[in-house]
């Protein structure tokens, strides 16, 4: 009798032994698929948004600022001397527009302050207007040289050069280059020689000179 109950005993302990090792199975496969699923479904979400990135369109490069049909804009800070009748200090801003690659054509309105060293207390102030023609005659990376000439009007506020008159004509020509800091950003700058005169258009008596050298620098930005 006693060892029926115990053979019992011992069949009962394995059925129940045997029936918690299913179930444990039963979750680990659950876990399991409940895992895989989720892992499948973050693969797939993965793969949607990579797809949708793929297909947002790449925004173009920046158009070649010198090219035929560009447009910049441009403001920049120059100084005058070398001549005994003063220095002229001039801040000016204007537009450009490149007619064929490389070359420019460009507007510009400033304002000048002229230092008289030669008749002190007759500084003056000034209105300048130009038109500018400017050749990228070399071009390296990042760099530009060009070669540029104006011509131009101002109007004093004395006359200058003294015993001249207030309105004169402005002739420049020199050299320069450009420089990218970012594609819509141009460091730029250069020298030229610089004539002030009126033209003889009050007489040839009436027409003193300026001839002096000029430095200036400025920044640049195409739209």
């Amino acid at each position: 009798m006693i060892r029926v109950l115990a053979f019992a005993a011992f069949v009962n302990f394995g059925f129940t032994s045997w029936s918690m090792a299913q179930a444990q199975t039963a979750v680990a496969t659950d876990n399991h698929l409940t895992l895989g699923e989720y892992s499948t479904d973050l693969h797939l979400d993965f793969g949607a948004a990579l797809a949708a990135a793929q297909e947002e369109e790449i925004p173009a490069a920046p158009a070649d600022p010198f090219a035929e049909g560009s447009w910049v804009w441009h403001a920049s800070g120059s100084f005058d001397f070398g001549s005994n009748d003063g220095t002229i200090t001039t801040g000016s801003f204007g537009a450009g527009y490149h007619y064929d690659d490389d070359w420019s054509i460009n507007f510009d309105i400033g304002g000048s302050y002229v230092n008289n060293t030669l008749h002190p207390g007759k500084d003056a102030g000034g209105v300048v207007v130009n038109v500018l023609v400017r050749w990228h005659l070399w071009r390296y990376e990042r760099w530009t040289v060009f070669a540029d000439g104006s011509f131009g009007m101002t109007v004093f506020t004395q006359e200058f050069p003294t015993h001249g008159s207030n309105f004169n004509f402005v002739w420049q020509v020199g050299m320069g280059a450009t420089y990218e800091i970012n594609p819509s950003l141009y460091l730029m700058g250069g020298m030229r020689w610089v004539h002030i005169s009126n033209g003889r258009i009050y007489g040839p008596d009436n027409n003193p000179g300026y001839d002096g050298a000029q430095v200036w620098l400025g920044l640049m930005w195409p739209f």
